[in-house]
């Protein structure tokens, strides 16, 4: 564990949840902290929250909720309740992974996506980044902490992403489909559509 991290800060008898939305989106992300943190603060005696953001962005947060700029989000993940995110992929595989459900509130990219198959998968809710309140965002949270389904399906994505076999077996179906792409006059591979 990351000796800098006070773990010992943590309250075992609280549900724990981590935000992070990214370090690609804090400049967009600054109102979405500001209704979390809303959202996090009558759930003081029921929730801690750990919120990932850079110094200054969250003036006067609850005493439930620590502020960091760095976590160390792989040594947390087993003692986390819920992940409220923005869906990007990394927090998303590590979450399921662990069997932690999610909130996500998708902003570009892959997220949307992402959001939509956690949400289809029953593993998590998806929430507006632009227009969900403290209100909607709390609901969802407790949502996700209260209803079982959640978590049970979590850990069941989680469970399918470990029998996929990771990086070694992506590499290996990789060199699989180089290898049957045909090799023109030349020596250079044709280029054909997938």
């Amino acid at each position: 564990p990351d000796p800098d991290f006070p773990f010992d800060a943590l309250d075992d008898t609280r549900r724990l949840v981590l935000v992070s939305m990214g370090t690609l989106s804090m400049d967009i992300a600054r109102d979405f902290y500001a209704r979390t943190i809303e959202a996090l603060r009558p759930l003081g005696t029921r929730v801690q929250a750990i919120v990932v953001a850079p110094d200054g962005t969250i003036e006067d947060p609850p005493p439930h909720v620590l502020v960091r700029s760095r976590v160390p989000v792989l040594d947390l993940m087993p003692r986390l309740d819920a992940v409220i995110g923005h869906g990007g992929l990394n927090t998303v595989c590590e979450a399921l992974v662990h069997g932690v459900p999610l909130v996500i509130a998708p902003i570009k990219g892959d997220q949307p996506v992402n959001a939509d198959q956690v949400a289809a998968a029953g593993a998590g809710i998806r929430v507006s980044f632009p227009r969900v309140g403290p209100q909607g965002l709390r609901e969802a949270l407790t949502a996700v902490l209260a209803d079982p389904s959640y978590r049970a399906a979590a850990h069941r994505v989680g469970r399918a992403l470990h029998a996929a076999g990771g990086a070694e077996a992506a590499a290996a179906h990789l060199e699989e489909l180089a290898g049957s792409i045909p090799v023109a006059a030349g020596g250079h591979r044709e280029s054909r559509a997938l």
